[in-house]
């Protein structure tokens, strides 16, 4: 017993060192690659407390693994074990705890496997979302101005406001047909590439001394105009509104404050006709990479003025990757952890399987000796050993579907079901598994019949 407790608490504790290693590096690491706006990312560190109880863990399991035989074998009478060892068969019990081992390896990464992939089809979808302009070779800045306000896409909140035609009372309630609003400069929807549907864009004649105009989005004209042509009509925007604005055009449809949120019922006014504001942002669409521009842009605003502060200066796609930032972090964690179970399960998979074949020399001898055919016996180990994979695949996917319902509200155009990644994961694990017991079978059928039968 102190033989056997000696050596397994040895590599449990070389082991957890090893791991202590890895977790210094891999909470630099995850830091590292945590968005920003994650709360007290700060705090996020190597903690004394969580440090021992894992090695403590570690060492106990040790201690639990390696007793367990022990006292296994101290339950039986000395000439059971040494009649089984001479007639090489196994305890059954011994052969259903390890099968058992291998059922909840295969669940186990089954559930992490699903949750990660459901992560990552999430991100792949919101990836694919039109944002509802193009951000390639556009830089965005701001800078404290003395008048004029115009706010860049998924960086700030639009305001919110009351909106109705002409002709028609104010709405009664606070929270009644509002929408969105920004102050746009002629040129932002070219420089965006936001379309124009219909009618015009602003121009530099859209100023304070000339009629107000406003634009209007696609989902403002279906809600506020069904069925008609808006463009030439006349609205009421906001308290502050006090005459009705033409609408001059319709424009395509901006997912301004979020890419997983369909975007709320937009309007735009030329800030030329609403000069009172004190922070201007710039939307700069450039020949060359954006980021390269930086410096001029920089200098165009010394140059007209030398006092004016430049701040928050990025690219567009930069903008647009930090929208994403949540979603990619939360799929690298749990996609990192489901590596981490892939790889426990194929190393599990592999040692028992090994030790099982290891443990049936003489009865592979014996099925060679008797005629069976290498494939034959192949078949047999990978066909034991993938019938205990269906079993923890059929397990692991009822703990996958229970998770999904859990991070269905982490999800994006994807469902906790999602038929798709459960067979991809199936194939990847099931491949997986296939590989990990197929390289003790076929060693297996390497064996001399005459040496199999000698072994015992």
């Amino acid at each position: 017993m102190r033989q056997l407790l000696t050596e397994n608490i040895l590599l449990a504790t070389v082991g957890a060192l090893a791991g202590l290693l890895l977790a210094a590096w891999g909470v630099r690491m995850l830091v590292g690659l945590a968005p920003a706006g994650l709360p007290r990312l700060d705090e996020v560190g190597m903690n004394l407390r969580v440090l021992g109880f894992t090695f403590g863990v570690s060492v106990l399991a040790g201690v639990l693994f390696g007793l367990a035989p022990v006292l296994q074998m101290s339950a039986a009478p000395l000439a059971e074990w040494l009649r089984d060892r001479d007639t090489g068969s196994e305890r059954r019990q011994a052969r259903l705890w390890r099968h058992a081992l291998v059922v909840v390896e295969v669940a186990l990464a089954m559930v992490l496997l699903v949750g990660a992939g459901l992560l990552v089809r999430s991100f792949q979808q919101l990836r694919a979302v039109d944002p509802g302009f193009r951000p390639a070779h556009v830089l965005t800045l701001r800078a404290a101005m003395p008048q004029g306000r115009y706010d860049v896409p998924l960086v700030h909140d639009r305001q919110g406001t009351s909106l109705w035609r002409e002709g028609e009372a104010p709405p009664s309630g606070a929270g009644d047909r509002v929408v969105n609003w920004t102050l746009v400069s002629p040129g932002y929807f070219e420089t965006m590439g936001i379309p124009i549907r219909r009618g015009r864009s602003f121009v530099s004649s859209d100023r304070v001394e000339s009629a107000p105009v406003i634009l209007i989005d696609e989902a403002v004209a279906q809600a506020w105009f069904p069925g008609e042509d808006p463009i030439g009509r006349r609205v009421f925007f906001g308290a502050r509104s006090g005459t009705a604005r033409e609408i001059v055009g319709i424009v395509g449809r901006e997912r301004h404050d979020a890419l997983e949120r369909d975007p709320h019922p937009g309007v735009y006014l030329p800030y030329f006709q609403w000069p009172n504001s004190f922070e201007v942002s710039f939307v700069l669409r450039t020949t060359t990479t954006a980021a390269g521009a930086a410096g001029s842009a920089r200098a165009a605003l010394r140059a007209a003025d030398g006092g004016v502060p430049v701040f928050d200066l990025q690219t567009l796609d930069q903008v647009l990757s930090e929208a994403t930032a949540q979603p990619r972090f939360s799929a690298l964690l749990v996609g990192l952890f489901a590596i981490v179970a892939l790889m426990l399960a194929a190393v599990g998979i592999y040692g028992v399987m090994s030790y099982t074949v290891s443990q049936r020399t003489r009865e592979i001898g014996l099925r060679v000796a008797l005629g069976a055919q290498p494939g034959q016996v192949r078949r047999l180990i990978v066909g034991q050993a993938m019938t205990l994979a269906a079993v923890g695949i059929a397990l692991g996917t009822l703990g996958a579907l229970a998770l999904g319902r859990t991070l269905s509200s982490l999800l994006f155009e994807v469902t906790p079901t999602d038929g798709g990644t459960f067979l991809v994961v199936t194939a990847v694990l099931g491949t997986v598994v296939l590989v990990a017991c197929y390289v003790p079978a076929h060693r297996a059928t390497r064996v001399d019949p005459m040496v199999a039968l000698r072994a015992e």
